[in-house]
Protein backbone atom coordinates (compact mmCIF):
# COMPACT_ATOMS: atom_id res chain seq x y z
CA UNK A 1 0.00 0.00 0.00
CA UNK A 2 1.83 3.08 -1.19
CA UNK A 3 -0.80 5.95 -0.73
CA UNK A 4 0.50 9.12 -0.29
CA UNK A 5 -2.68 10.41 1.19
CA UNK A 6 -2.45 7.70 3.91
CA UNK A 7 1.41 8.33 4.36
CA UNK A 8 1.28 11.83 4.84
CA UNK A 9 -1.56 11.58 7.10
CA UNK A 10 0.42 9.26 9.42
CA UNK A 11 3.18 11.10 8.92
CA UNK A 12 1.54 14.63 10.15
CA UNK A 13 -0.10 12.34 13.00
CA UNK A 14 3.17 11.13 14.51
CA UNK A 15 5.13 14.36 13.67
CA UNK A 16 2.31 16.33 15.56
CA UNK A 17 2.52 13.61 18.73
CA UNK A 18 5.83 14.41 19.02
CA UNK A 19 5.69 18.54 18.29
CA UNK A 20 2.77 18.19 21.00
CA UNK A 21 4.70 16.34 23.75
CA UNK A 22 7.83 18.75 23.77
CA UNK A 23 5.39 21.95 23.50
CA UNK A 24 3.75 20.60 26.67
CA UNK A 25 6.57 19.37 28.56
CA UNK A 26 8.77 23.17 27.65
CA UNK A 27 4.95 24.81 28.99
CA UNK A 28 4.52 23.30 31.91
CA UNK A 29 8.31 23.97 33.03
CA UNK A 30 7.88 27.36 31.98
CA UNK A 31 4.71 27.68 34.20
CA UNK A 32 1.98 27.54 31.83
CA UNK A 33 -0.51 25.99 34.47
CA UNK A 34 -0.09 29.22 35.85
CA UNK A 35 -1.46 31.57 32.99
CA UNK A 36 -5.82 32.40 33.13
CA UNK A 37 -5.56 32.89 29.84
CA UNK A 38 -7.76 30.86 27.49
CA UNK A 39 -5.53 30.24 24.63
CA UNK A 40 -3.25 28.68 26.14
CA UNK A 41 -4.49 25.42 27.36
CA UNK A 42 -3.34 21.63 26.44
CA UNK A 43 -6.36 21.32 24.80
CA UNK A 44 -5.18 24.30 22.11
CA UNK A 45 -1.62 23.28 22.27
CA UNK A 46 -2.71 19.88 20.82
CA UNK A 47 -4.93 21.31 18.24
CA UNK A 48 -2.42 23.33 17.12
CA UNK A 49 0.09 21.09 16.86
CA UNK A 50 -2.30 18.69 14.56
CA UNK A 51 -3.21 21.88 12.19
CA UNK A 52 0.52 22.74 11.60
CA UNK A 53 1.96 19.28 10.98
CA UNK A 54 -1.44 18.80 8.77
CA UNK A 55 -0.20 22.28 7.18
CA UNK A 56 3.19 21.51 6.99
CA UNK A 57 2.90 17.96 5.70
CA UNK A 58 0.71 19.06 2.84
CA UNK A 59 3.44 21.94 1.71
CA UNK A 60 6.17 19.27 2.41
CA UNK A 61 4.55 17.14 -0.01
CA UNK A 62 3.45 19.68 -2.79
CA UNK A 63 7.53 21.11 -2.63
CA UNK A 64 8.65 17.35 -2.78
CA UNK A 65 7.13 17.05 -6.43
CA UNK A 66 8.40 19.85 -7.23
CA UNK A 67 11.61 20.15 -6.30
CA UNK A 68 12.70 16.82 -5.14
CA UNK A 69 12.66 15.89 -1.34
CA UNK A 70 16.28 17.39 -0.02
CA UNK A 71 15.33 21.23 -1.63
CA UNK A 72 11.79 20.31 -0.09
CA UNK A 73 13.27 19.85 3.52
CA UNK A 74 15.28 23.32 3.42
CA UNK A 75 12.18 24.93 2.31
CA UNK A 76 10.01 23.70 4.75
CA UNK A 77 12.27 23.93 7.41
CA UNK A 78 12.43 27.95 6.31
CA UNK A 79 9.18 28.18 6.50
CA UNK A 80 8.46 27.13 9.65
CA UNK A 81 10.73 28.95 11.02
CA UNK A 82 9.06 32.11 9.43
CA UNK A 83 5.38 31.18 10.98
CA UNK A 84 6.99 30.62 14.23
CA UNK A 85 8.47 34.27 13.95
CA UNK A 86 5.28 35.71 13.12
CA UNK A 87 3.22 34.11 15.43
CA UNK A 88 5.73 34.81 18.18
CA UNK A 89 5.34 38.76 16.86
CA UNK A 90 2.11 38.54 17.08
CA UNK A 91 1.66 37.63 20.62
CA UNK A 92 4.78 39.64 21.70
CA UNK A 93 2.79 42.60 20.29
CA UNK A 94 -0.43 42.21 22.16
CA UNK A 95 -0.63 39.28 24.71
CA UNK A 96 -3.40 38.31 26.60
CA UNK A 97 -1.64 38.30 29.60
CA UNK A 98 2.15 38.93 31.24
CA UNK A 99 4.49 35.76 30.48
CA UNK A 100 2.06 34.51 27.79
CA UNK A 101 4.42 35.30 24.93
CA UNK A 102 7.49 33.86 26.42
CA UNK A 103 5.79 30.74 27.02
CA UNK A 104 4.16 30.68 23.38
CA UNK A 105 6.95 31.88 21.34
CA UNK A 106 9.21 29.22 23.07
CA UNK A 107 6.56 26.57 21.70
CA UNK A 108 6.14 27.93 18.48
CA UNK A 109 9.89 27.36 17.59
CA UNK A 110 9.87 23.89 19.38
CA UNK A 111 7.02 22.88 17.20
CA UNK A 112 8.22 24.81 13.99
CA UNK A 113 11.94 23.13 14.17
CA UNK A 114 10.57 19.69 15.34
CA UNK A 115 7.69 19.46 12.63
CA UNK A 116 10.17 20.57 10.19
CA UNK A 117 12.82 17.69 11.23
CA UNK A 118 10.23 14.68 12.01
CA UNK A 119 7.57 15.73 8.69
CA UNK A 120 10.31 14.70 5.95
CA UNK A 121 11.95 11.28 8.03
CA UNK A 122 8.08 10.16 8.64
CA UNK A 123 6.97 11.09 4.73
CA UNK A 124 9.80 9.13 3.32
CA UNK A 125 7.51 6.30 2.63
CA UNK A 126 7.34 2.64 3.63
CA UNK A 127 8.54 -0.66 1.98
CA UNK A 128 6.14 -1.64 -0.40
CA UNK A 129 7.39 -5.00 -1.73
CA UNK A 130 4.81 -8.40 -0.82
CA UNK A 131 6.85 -8.61 2.38
CA UNK A 132 5.30 -5.42 3.47
CA UNK A 133 2.95 -5.39 6.47
CA UNK A 134 -0.64 -6.09 5.09
CA UNK A 135 -2.38 -2.51 4.35
CA UNK A 136 -5.36 -4.14 6.81
CA UNK A 137 -2.77 -4.80 9.93
CA UNK A 138 -0.53 -1.63 9.35
CA UNK A 139 -4.09 0.73 9.44
CA UNK A 140 -5.31 -0.98 13.00
CA UNK A 141 -1.61 -1.10 14.40
CA UNK A 142 -1.56 2.44 13.25
CA UNK A 143 -4.39 3.93 15.35
CA UNK A 144 -3.21 1.73 18.43
CA UNK A 145 0.33 3.67 18.52
CA UNK A 146 -1.40 7.17 17.75
CA UNK A 147 -3.94 6.84 19.91
CA UNK A 148 -1.09 5.79 22.30
CA UNK A 149 0.36 8.94 21.53
CA UNK A 150 -2.06 11.29 21.44
CA UNK A 151 -4.18 10.13 24.53
CA UNK A 152 -1.88 10.90 27.72
CA UNK A 153 -1.68 14.11 26.29
CA UNK A 154 -4.94 14.96 26.03
CA UNK A 155 -6.01 12.99 29.38
CA UNK A 156 -2.82 13.75 31.86
CA UNK A 157 -2.04 17.96 31.48
CA UNK A 158 -5.16 18.37 33.47
CA UNK A 159 -6.53 19.09 36.88
CA UNK A 160 -7.11 15.35 37.41
CA UNK A 161 -3.24 14.43 36.83
CA UNK A 162 -0.45 16.41 36.34
CA UNK A 163 -1.91 19.49 37.80
CA UNK A 164 -4.03 17.84 40.59
CA UNK A 165 -2.95 19.38 43.71
CA UNK A 166 -3.74 15.98 45.62
CA UNK A 167 -0.41 14.76 43.51
CA UNK A 168 3.16 14.74 45.44
CA UNK A 169 5.91 16.01 43.16
CA UNK A 170 7.02 12.30 42.59
CA UNK A 171 3.49 11.13 41.97
CA UNK A 172 4.28 14.22 39.06
CA UNK A 173 7.40 12.43 38.17
CA UNK A 174 6.39 9.38 37.49
CA UNK A 175 3.19 10.09 35.73
CA UNK A 176 5.58 12.34 32.96
CA UNK A 177 7.66 9.28 32.76
CA UNK A 178 5.19 6.96 31.67
CA UNK A 179 3.41 10.22 29.02
CA UNK A 180 7.13 10.01 27.31
CA UNK A 181 7.48 6.07 27.59
CA UNK A 182 3.63 6.13 26.06
CA UNK A 183 4.85 8.57 22.96
CA UNK A 184 8.02 6.89 22.38
CA UNK A 185 6.16 3.61 22.53
CA UNK A 186 3.83 5.01 19.91
CA UNK A 187 6.26 6.48 17.85
CA UNK A 188 8.62 3.28 17.57
CA UNK A 189 5.66 1.64 16.19
CA UNK A 190 4.76 3.80 13.63
CA UNK A 191 8.36 3.81 12.17
CA UNK A 192 8.31 -0.17 12.45
CA UNK A 193 5.50 -0.33 10.13
CA UNK A 194 5.72 2.21 7.46
CA UNK A 195 9.75 2.65 7.48
CA UNK A 196 11.03 0.68 4.63
CA UNK A 197 12.43 -2.63 6.16
CA UNK A 198 16.64 -3.46 4.98
CA UNK A 199 15.09 -7.20 3.97
CA UNK A 200 12.28 -8.56 3.20
CA UNK A 201 12.55 -11.03 6.31
CA UNK A 202 11.77 -8.34 9.03
CA UNK A 203 8.20 -8.17 8.30
CA UNK A 204 7.07 -11.22 10.64
CA UNK A 205 9.22 -9.56 13.51
CA UNK A 206 8.64 -5.70 12.69
CA UNK A 207 4.98 -6.48 12.71
CA UNK A 208 4.98 -8.35 16.32
CA UNK A 209 7.26 -5.39 17.72
CA UNK A 210 5.32 -2.57 16.09
CA UNK A 211 2.21 -4.32 17.75
CA UNK A 212 3.65 -5.70 20.42
CA UNK A 213 4.85 -2.09 22.19
CA UNK A 214 1.71 -0.68 22.56
CA UNK A 215 0.15 -3.49 23.92
CA UNK A 216 2.24 -3.59 26.30
CA UNK A 217 1.74 -0.20 27.47
CA UNK A 218 -1.99 -0.57 27.74
CA UNK A 219 -1.93 -4.12 29.02
CA UNK A 220 -0.22 -2.85 32.08
CA UNK A 221 -3.81 -1.12 33.11
CA UNK A 222 -5.14 -4.58 33.92
CA UNK A 223 -1.89 -5.78 35.86
CA UNK A 224 -1.96 -2.56 38.01
CA UNK A 225 -5.01 -3.44 39.27
CA UNK A 226 -4.28 -6.41 40.59
CA UNK A 227 -1.78 -4.80 43.14
CA UNK A 228 -3.74 -3.60 46.56
CA UNK A 229 -4.90 -0.19 46.77
CA UNK A 230 -5.01 1.27 43.58
CA UNK A 231 -7.48 2.30 41.42
CA UNK A 232 -8.14 3.41 37.88
CA UNK A 233 -9.94 6.28 38.22
CA UNK A 234 -8.35 9.55 38.88
CA UNK A 235 -8.31 11.39 42.01
CA UNK A 236 -11.23 13.36 43.04
CA UNK A 237 -13.57 12.14 39.72
CA UNK A 238 -16.76 9.93 40.39
CA UNK A 239 -16.86 6.52 39.70
CA UNK A 240 -19.84 6.17 37.30
CA UNK A 241 -19.00 2.74 35.73
CA UNK A 242 -17.35 -0.17 37.46
CA UNK A 243 -14.51 0.14 35.40
CA UNK A 244 -12.75 3.09 33.99
CA UNK A 245 -12.73 4.58 30.95
CA UNK A 246 -8.72 3.85 30.76
CA UNK A 247 -9.15 0.78 30.93
CA UNK A 248 -11.60 -0.13 28.70
CA UNK A 249 -9.87 2.05 26.20
CA UNK A 250 -7.03 -0.27 27.25
CA UNK A 251 -8.91 -3.31 25.67
CA UNK A 252 -9.32 -1.66 22.97
CA UNK A 253 -5.74 -0.66 21.74
CA UNK A 254 -4.71 -4.36 22.95
CA UNK A 255 -7.30 -6.17 20.93
CA UNK A 256 -6.37 -3.74 17.62
CA UNK A 257 -2.83 -4.79 18.24
CA UNK A 258 -4.05 -8.40 18.78
CA UNK A 259 -5.92 -7.99 15.40
CA UNK A 260 -3.27 -6.39 13.12
CA UNK A 261 -0.95 -8.97 13.86
CA UNK A 262 -3.13 -11.98 13.37
CA UNK A 263 -4.43 -10.55 9.54
CA UNK A 264 -0.80 -9.90 8.70
CA UNK A 265 0.22 -13.32 10.03
CA UNK A 266 -2.49 -15.02 7.97
CA UNK A 267 -1.58 -12.87 4.97
CA UNK A 268 1.81 -14.19 4.59
CA UNK A 269 0.50 -17.81 5.33
CA UNK A 270 -2.29 -17.38 2.23
CA UNK A 271 0.59 -15.24 -0.11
Amino acid sequence: MRSPIALFFVAALASASLCALLALLIGAAMGMAELRAGELTPGHVIFACLAANAAGSTLYAVLARRGGPRRARIQLGGAALVVATLATVRVVIAPPEPGFAAIAGAMHYVVAITAALALPWFARGPSCTPDSPAPAARVLISLAAVFTILSTEVADFNATHFYNEAWPPHARYHGVLLMCAMVGVGLASLALLWRPAAHSAERPLRVAIAALLPAMIWGSFFLALLVPGTSSWPDGTPRSFAIAPNVIAGGIVVALCVAGWTIDRRARRSA
